[in-house]
């Protein structure tokens, strides 16, 4: 069986090697969904040189995983957030 925690450290593992090589993770937080237990991951670190920050929501509903995320510079990380945090409470599941 997946679990939430499993997922999260597969997302980090996987950002690490593809995307933000020096990313630390500021918060792992558990949150619920629409009834669905999941994990919010904030993660900072340089993309080309840049600094990135990355915010990922991670649930697993009816044994599907599903990850929604949002990377942005700091100056567009509360839009980001924000945008994001609009995403996931909208989300309603029919089965």
């Amino acid at each position: 069986m997946i679990t939430v925690n499993m997922v999260a450290s597969g997302y980090i593992s996987d950002l690490k090697k593809n995307q933000i090589h020096d990313a630390v993770v500021n918060e792992r937080v558990p949150i619920t969904v629409s009834g669905c237990a999941g994990q919010r991951i904030t993660s900072k670190g340089h993309e080309n040189g840049q600094l990135s920050i990355d915010v990922a929501i991670i649930l697993i509903h009816a044994d599907k995983v599903y990850i929604l995320s949002a990377d942005s510079d700091e100056a567009g990380c509360d839009t980001a957030r924000k945008t994001l945090d609009a995403a996931v409470a909208s989300l309603k599941w029919t089965k």
